[in-house]
């Protein structure tokens, strides 16, 4: 992966740079679930650093927390978002 030309960086901007294309892994990075234990609850962290110049950088991070779908209401076929924030700083 190459990185913008700035003080202390270690490559050069690349040349029609496509912001669309995935450049990080999007699998899960916890192993399967267990075959025989019910999910109760998932939280989901996520934190993006952006070079904005030379000496400033955009953080930008999320948690999200949910339940399962049919966890409160059988009938219920959607999971439960019980809190969901974001932040930048």
């Amino acid at each position: 992966m190459h990185r913008r030309g700035a003080a202390g960086s270690t490559g050069a901007p690349r040349s029609g740079y496509d912001r669309g294309v995935a450049i990080f892994a999007s699998d899960s990075i916890l192993p399967p679930d267990p075959d025989d234990l019910e999910v109760l609850h998932d939280r989901e962290y996520r934190v993006r650093a952006y070079r904005v110049g030379d000496d400033q950088l955009l953080i930008r991070g999320a948690v999200r927390d949910q339940k399962p779908p049919g966890l409160y209401l059988a009938e219920d076929p959607d999971p439960l978002t019980i809190h969901h924030m974001q932040v930048e700083i």
